[in-house]
């Protein structure tokens, strides 16, 4: 047979408390939240540094300084002369020849978007490039 356990009564404390309900305050009932607008796109990254598919072909370099552009103007003679040379020679046929025509086109893009965006400043460039 199954018997109940009875808990011991409550003992009457000096001062009953009435019992508190939790009723939120008229302000806080008026205020609904908002759903949030959806935030506006963030604006696109600057550039900062050249394309990653960027050569001596597909450089822009309208806005060297007028006394660099002999010196932009000479490398890329030099490089097409040189890459002429490399079509005709049967010994420059080699795949290592050809990656390395490729790498020096795409270090002279980067060299000529760097004239052309102008980092560093005109002091750090100019004596550097006449230099050659």
């Amino acid at each position: 047979m199954f018997v109940p356990k009875t808990s011991p009564a409550p003992t009457p404390t000096a001062a009953a408390a009435p019992p508190q309900h939790f009723a939120p305050a008229p302000q806080q009932m008026q205020q609904i939240p908002q759903p949030a607008a959806p935030a506006p796109p963030p604006p696109p990254p600057a550039l900062t540094g050249p394309l990653a598919n960027i050569n001596i072909m597909n450089v822009d370099t309208s806005q060297v300084e007028p006394a660099l552009r002999p010196v932009v103007k000479s490398l890329g003679g030099l490089f097409s002369y040189c890459a002429a040379t490399a079509r005709v020679s049967p010994a420059s046929q080699a795949p290592g020849k050809k990656r390395e025509m490729e790498d020096n086109s795409k270090r002279l893009g980067q060299l000529f978007w760097k004239l052309n965006s102008r980092c560093g400043g005109p002091s750090a460039w100019l004596p550097k490039c006449i230099s050659l």
